[in-house]
């Protein structure tokens, strides 16, 4: 179960609920980022640069790109982070490994995308 919360008409912060578990968890991501997700992936769609150096990443992901990243894994570093356990953020970032979809070039933009069964469709 997925809840947002509007700061402003661009910004927004997520809450991920698994059907296990009566808490929320904060999404450690940036506020102007889109989220949703398609099997065991979450898909986030970066609506301004955005280098995850909290996230234990050492990419730069450009505006407009579509990345996706293990939701488990994922939803375990953003607990960590929201408890403040160093050492729990360490080892679940260390987890984490994101994957571009759709890197926008000078003549190429993302639209969105579709999906069915077992297919996510660009």
């Amino acid at each position: 179960e997925v809840q947002s919360r509007s700061i402003s008409f661009y910004n927004s912060v997520y809450f991920v609920r698994k059907e296990t578990s009566d808490e929320f968890v904060k999404l450690a991501i940036a506020l102007n980022t889109g989220v949703s997700f398609f099997g065991r992936w979450m898909i986030l769609h970066v609506k301004a640069d955005w280098e995850p150096k909290d996230n234990f990443s050492e990419k730069v992901f450009k505006t407009g790109s579509l990345v996706y990243v293990d939701a488990q894994s994922f939803l375990d570093f953003s607990k960590a982070k929201e408890d403040g356990n160093a050492d729990a953020i360490k080892e679940a970032g260390s987890k984490l490994d994101y994957h571009i979809l759709f890197d926008p070039t000078d003549s190429t933009s993302y639209a969105g995308y579709s999906t069915t069964k077992n297919y996510l469709i660009l």
